[in-house]
């Protein structure tokens, strides 16, 4: 990652293990952050380590002993989504995000103006990454 002023590189390391790059993002906070959000290559696969060389989790050492039902309402919401949407993966069903997509996908194909609108909802007709609506949605 490059500094706008000066294009000086603020991060430069390996990530400890895959990703699939088509279904990572980043996007640009303008003078706050930058977001990652990085899909495993491996699904269910622990990262010990974000970065190649970085200290590494030590898994014995992550509090197990609260209830989800403990955490903070936005939280539990964040672990059931999660768990949810991995169960979904293990199905080979689309995940609560794929879901919503569809969703909107649906909505706009039957909308005013629509050139679609009055037909049967087709995803062969839209052009959309790999991952945005998988073959398990049904027409």
């Amino acid at each position: 990652m490059k500094e706008e002023a000066d294009m000086k590189t603020v991060l430069e390391k390996k990530l400890h293990s895959s990703v699939k790059p088509e279904e990572s993002m980043w996007s640009l906070l303008k003078g706050e952050c930058i977001q990652v959000s990085l899909e495993k290559g491996r699904d269910g696969y622990w990262w010990t380590a974000m970065f190649e060389g970085d200290a590494e989790v030590d898994i014995k050492e992550i509090d197990t002993t609260r209830y989800v039902s403990e955490f903070p309402q936005e939280e539990q919401a964040c672990v059931q989504k999660l768990m949810y949407d991995q169960q979904q993966n293990r199905q080979g069903l689309p995940t609560s995000d794929e879901q919503k997509t569809e969703d909107i996908l649906r909505k706009a194909w039957n909308a005013e103006g629509s050139p679609f609108a009055g037909q049967e909802f087709d995803r062969s007709k839209i052009n959309l990454s790999n991952s945005a609506l998988p073959e398990t949605f049904g027409t």
